[in-house]
């Protein structure tokens, strides 16, 4: 059986769809979508609205009537982390943003409410960021759509920099102090 890969190359992991973002799963459907269910989308991409759920057609092969279709399901909510910019000089301070886009109260620990993360061949932690205390516990809490802005200097009385590519990193926490996730911000850059 010949199957041709088809609009799976043109979307990418995820598309955006009625006010809703939505991502690509592995799960497939191999039963025939009529035409009569296609939405075209603004970049010329299509997908398929069939019985409340988007697919997209990842190959066919019609002279056998064969299709395969992957479906997509809506993107959760979640808490995101970003930098006021993605270059600095060394002694700017990068702002770094956390925002809770739950429906639920999120929570850094009181220790390490953040760190810096520096690019090598991989991430790697930077020790300078990190504080080491003998106990933790949850210190400030972030209710639904709350945001919280932390600076970092690039230069202190203690440390510079190195030029480099970074990212910060946060773990949240539920009030209980159960680790709920971790979310790393963009990239920046150090020059």
């Amino acid at each position: 059986m010949y199957f041709r890969s088809l609009c799976s190359q043109r979307i990418g992991n995820d598309v955006e769809y009625g006010g809703e973002v939505y991502i690509k799963t592995e799960e497939k459907y191999d039963e025939y979508i009529s035409d009569d269910f296609i939405v075209e989308l603004e970049d010329g991409s299509s997908i398929y609205l069939f019985n409340d759920t988007v697919y997209s057609l990842y190959a066919a092969d019609p002279a056998h009537s064969s299709y395969i279709y992957v479906k997509w399901i809506k993107k959760m909510p979640e808490a995101t982390i970003t930098t006021d910019k993605t270059e600095y000089e060394q002694g700017e301070v990068i702002k770094i943003t956390v925002k809770n886009n739950l429906n639920k109260n999120i929570c850094f620990e009181w220790c390490n409410t953040y760190y810096i993360e520096k690019k090598n061949t991989e991430w790697e932690t930077d020790l300078q960021s990190m504080r080491f205390c003998e106990i933790n516990y949850v210190g400030e809490c972030l209710k639904p759509e709350d945001s919280k802005i932390f600076e970092f200097e690039t230069v202190s009385e203690i440390y510079t920099k190195e030029k480099g590519v970074y990212r910060a990193v946060v773990s949240l926490y539920t009030e209980d102090f159960k680790q709920e996730s971790t979310i790393y911000s963009n990239e920046f850059t150090i020059k």
